[in-house]
């Protein structure tokens, strides 16, 4: 009595990859900012500045008011004058005002 061999399991089909790994118009990396999208990035700070210079405070509302941006911008714009030392954010959320630093 000998023991059978287990049984091989029959071949399994290999998935077939069409295309690349992401769609037309999608990047592997994320896009560096152009020079002009930096200037006017750096624009939009300076008026920010000057700003809180006239008025004392601003917040995102009068930020997005002055320069047309999105909510999700001023906010980035903002943080990046408090991260550079130019300003101080103070209040949470809808009700943060920034004041020179």
């Amino acid at each position: 009595m000998g023991t059978k061999a287990p049984a091989l399991l029959p071949p399994q089909p290999q998935p077939q990859y069409a295309g690349t790994l992401w769609e037309e118009g999608e990047h592997a990396l994320p896009e560096i900012p152009s020079q002009s999208q930096t200037d006017q990035r750096e624009r939009r700070l300076t008026e920010a500045l000057e700003y809180v210079h006239q008025h004392g405070f601003i917040t995102n509302s009068i930020y997005r008011q002055l320069t047309g941006t999105s909510d999700r911008t001023a906010h980035r714009d903002l943080e990046t004058l408090v991260e550079r030392g130019r300003l101080k954010g103070s209040g949470q959320r809808s009700a943060r005002r920034y004041v020179l630093a």
